[in-house]
C-alpha cells in the first residue's frame, strides 16, 4: 500500500509540495536514511525482477476517456510509433517555448496505440491495476494475459543511469512540449532555461522490442531531473514494473478476466466469471 500511495501521488505538472520540499532537505534525508535502508533490505524480489515474458494488459471499463470493450491491439506498432513521432514534431513546432500552462508531461509513447503491460503481483493480480500514476476513479477493469516472443529484446531500466543511457543513445528534444511542465515540477528557478529530451521511441524500436521499468528503477529514477545527451531529462508518467512494447512481439496467453474495485479503495477483486 505504501508503494501504491507513492505512485498515485506522483505529479510532474505542479511545483513540489511542502512535504516534498521538507523531505528533500539534507536533515530530513539523513533522518530517513535508516528507514530507506530497512525498506531496501526487506523489498519483495519482484521489485528487482526483469521484464517477464508473461504480462497483463489492463483495459479500464466504464471510463469516459478509454474504450472499455476492445482488446489490446497487438499489431501495428510501427505505424503507431510513426504517428507518435509526427505528433511530437507537431507539438515541438506549435508550442510556445515559454508557455503559461503545463500540458504534456509523460516520457512514454502514450496515445500511440503501442501496448504497455505489467506482470502479476503475487496474490494481488496484475501490477497495472494498482500502480497507476494520476489515476481516474475507475471501478471496473478487464485484464488480458499476453506473452512475448522468445528472444524478445528488452531494455531494462534498473536505475537512473539506465534511463540516462537510453536518452543519450536515442535523444529526442521535447523542450517546447514538456519543458514547462518539468520546469515547474523541478522547483528550480533556472529550469525554464533548460533544454529537455526523452528517448526517440521510434529509433529505440530498431534495437529493442520492449523497454521495462522495474519497481526499483522507478523508485530510483521517476521525477528526478537528470543529465543526458547534454540536456536535461525526466522519467515521468511510467508506472513501476511496466513494459512498453515497441514491436509486434506479443500474443494472447489466455482468456481475459474482469475485476471490480474493492470497497474503500483497497485494491481489486477478481470477478467469478471470465470476460466474454
Amino acid at each position: 500500500q505504501s508503494l501504491d500511495r507513492v505512485v498515485k501521488g506522483a505529479s510532474y505538472w505542479q511545483p513540489p509540495s511542502d512535504i516534498a520540499r521538507v523531505l528533500a532537505e539534507p536533515e530530513s534525508r539523513n533522518l530517513l536514511l535508516p528507514v530507506a535502508i530497512a525498506v531496501v533490505r526487506a523489498r519483495p524480489q519482484w521489485w528487482l525482477a526483469p521484464g517477464a515474458l508473461t504480462q497483463h494488459y489492463v483495459q479500464w471499463i466504464a471510463s469516459t476517456t478509454v474504450p472499455g470493450t476492445d482488446p489490446p491491439s497487438l499489431t501495428g506498432s510501427a505505424a503507431g510509433l510513426q504517428r507518435w513521432r509526427e505528433s511530437i514534431a507537431a507539438e515541438e513546432g506549435n508550442t510556445p517555448l515559454v508557455a503559461n500552462w503545463t500540458g504534456r508531461w509523460w516520457s512514454v509513447p502514450a496515445l500511440s496505440d503501442v501496448p504497455a503491460t505489467t506482470p502479476a503481483i503475487p496474490g494481488n493480480g496484475p501490477a497495472g491495476l494498482r500502480l497507476v500514476e494520476d489515476p481516474l476513479p475507475w471501478t471496473a477493469a478487464r485484464t488480458y494475459p499476453l506473452k512475448a516472443a522468445e528472444g524478445a529484446r528488452i531494455y531494462e531500466i534498473r536505475e537512473a543511469r539506465s534511463w540516462q543511457n537510453l536518452v543519450s543513445a536515442y535523444p529526442l528534444e521535447v523542450t517546447r512540449s514538456r519543458g514547462r511542465s518539468w520546469a515547474v515540477s523541478s522547483g528550480d528557478a533556472e529550469a525554464d532555461t533548460w533544454l529537455w529530451a526523452i528517448p526517440d521511441w521510434q529509433a529505440v524500436a530498431r534495437d529493442y522490442d520492449g523497454v521495462h521499468l522495474s519497481v526499483a528503477g522507478y523508485l530510483r529514477t521517476a521525477g528526478s531531473v537528470l543529465d543526458a545527451a547534454g540536456v536535461k531529462t525526466m522519467l515521468a508518467g511510467w508506472a513501476p514494473a511496466e513494459t512498453w512494447w515497441l514491436n509486434d512481439v506479443l500474443t494472447p496467453a489466455g482468456e481475459p478476466v474482469n475485476w471490480t474495485a474493492a470497497p474503500g479503495g483497497q485494491g481489486w477483486q477478481l470477478q467469478a466469471a471470465a470476460a466474454s
